[in-house]
C-alpha cells in the first residue's frame, strides 16, 4: 500500500517509464499501449460503541492509446500488429459504452466486457456503482477530420451513460443492533409464562418437557447471536489475521503478508470473496505449477470451508505454457464459473469468478 507522497511519486514515475511508445508517420511519440494506474483507498472509522466500519474506493487513471488509420501511420511489422490490437480494444470499449448508454434508457442490454482485456479490467469503472470522467482529445487539422468526428461520437456516447454512485459502507453496526434486539426479545419470551404460538403444546406432549426444550433451543440461539456479535466487534486487523491463519497456501503453510505479495507478483492465484466486505480480496491462494487440489479436507493444497464443499471438490492444473484449467471432482462438486455451471474441464482467465 502506498503510504507517502514520495512512494506515490515513484510509482507514477515507474508507470510513466513503462509506457510503450514508438514513432509512426502520424506521431513521433505514438502511444503503443493503454496505460492503467490503479489507486485503492480505504477509510476506516469507529462509532461510539467501538464498532469498526470501512469505506473502500478504487480510482482508475487510464491513458488510452489513440485510434489510428493504418494507412496514415504507414506501420509495418510489430507496429502494424500493435495498431490492429489498439483499434480492436478501442472498438470493444466503444461497444461497452454503447451498451451502457442503451441500458441507461431502460433497455435490457448485455454489456460485452469480456471481449477484450481492456474492458475486463475497466468493467468496474464504467458502469454500476462508479463515476467516470472521459477527456477526449481532438486535432484541429483538416486531414484528421475522420478521427476527430469518430472521437466526438465516442465521447457523446459516453455522456449518455447514467450511473448512480453510492457509498458502500460496512453494515456491522446495524447487524449487531438487530442481533441485540433479537436476544432481548428471546429473553422476554423465556421470562414469560406463556409459550409463543409456534410452540403451543399438543394433547400428547407434556407442557413441562416442551417448555424445557424451548428454553434450551432459545438459549442456544442467544449464545450463537452473542458469539457472532463478539466476532463482528473484532478489529479489522484481528479478523484479517484470523482469516490468514485459517487460510492455507498451496504449499500447506500460512504465508505472511509480504511473502504472499511476492508470490502474487509471479504466480496466478485465487482471491477470496467474503461476507465481510473488509476481508474481500485479502486472502489469496497461490496456484503452483502442476495440480492444485481444492476441498475441505486437510490433505488438499487449498482448503476451503463452507456448505456443500466436498472433501475433494476440484483440481486446478497450471501448465507450463501458462494455461490454467479447472476440473470438478465428480457430479456432486457444484462449481459456477461466471454464473455458468461447470461440468467438464474448463480454462480459467483473468477476473473469472
Amino acid at each position: 500500500m502506498v503510504t507517502s507522497k514520495k512512494d506515490l511519486s515513484s510509482r507514477i514515475e515507474e508507470g510513466t517509464t513503462n509506457r510503450s511508445i514508438a514513432s509512426t508517420s502520424m506521431n513521433e511519440t505514438s502511444s503503443r499501449a493503454h496505460t492503467i494506474f490503479v489507486i485503492s483507498l480505504t477509510q476506516r472509522s469507529r462509532n461510539k460503541e467501538g464498532i469498526e466500519s470501512s469505506k473502500t474506493s478504487t480510482i482508475n487513471l487510464v491513458d488510452l492509446a489513440g485510434s489510428e488509420r493504418l494507412s496514415a501511420t504507414e506501420a509495418v511489422g510489430d507496429r502494424l500488429k500493435e495498431g490492429v490490437s489498439i483499434n480492436q480494444s478501442l472498438a470493444c470499449l466503444g461497444n461497452c459504452i454503447h451498451a451502457l448508454a442503451e441500458s441507461s434508457t431502460g433497455k435490457t442490454v448485455r454489456v460485452p466486457y469480456r471481449e477484450s482485456v481492456l474492458t475486463r479490467l475497466l468493467m468496474n469503472a464504467l458502469g454500476g456503482n462508479s463515476k467516470t470522467v472521459m477527456i477526449a482529445t481532438i486535432s484541429p487539422a483538416d486531414v484528421n477530420f475522420d478521427e476527430t468526428l469518430s472521437t466526438l461520437r465516442y465521447a457523446d456516447r459516453a455522456k449518455q451513460i447514467r450511473v448512480h454512485a453510492k457509498i458502500n459502507q460496512n453494515q456491522t453496526s446495524k447487524i449487531i443492533q438487530q442481533l441485540r434486539e433479537e436476544n432481548e426479545q428471546l429473553k422476554r419470551q423465556m421470562a414469560s409464562t406463556i409459550l409463543p404460538p409456534e410452540v403451543q403444546p399438543s394433547p400428547n406432549i407434556d407442557i413441562e418437557d416442551l417448555r424445557r426444550k424451548y428454553e434450551e433451543n432459545t438459549k442456544a440461539v442467544i449464545s450463537e447471536n452473542e458469539r457472532v456479535m463478539r466476532e463482528m466487534k473484532e478489529s479489522y486487523e484481528e479478523k484479517l489475521q484470523a482469516q490468514l491463519n485459517r487460510s492455507l497456501t498451496s504449499t500447506n503453510t500460512t504465508a505472511s503478508t509480504d511473502s504472499l505479495q511476492q508470490l502474487k507478483q509471479t504466480n496466478p492465484y485465487l482471491s477470496n470473496l467474503n461476507f465481510d466486505e473488509q476481508l474481500t480480496g485479502k486472502i489469496a491462494h497461490i496456484l503452483m505449477p502442476g495440480s492444485n487440489s481444492l476441498g475441505k479436507s486437510d490433505s488438499c493444497n487449498i482448503v476451503l470451508r463452507g456448505p456443500k464443499i466436498l472433501d475433494q471438490h476440484a483440481t486446478i492444473y497450471r501448465r507450463e505454457n501458462g494455461l490454467v484449467l479447472l476440473e470438478p471432482e465428480g457430479e456432486d462438486a457444484r462449481i459456477l464459473l461466471n454464473g455458468e455451471l461447470v461440468t467438464n474441464k474448463v480454462s480459467l482467465n483473468h477476473h473469472d469468478r
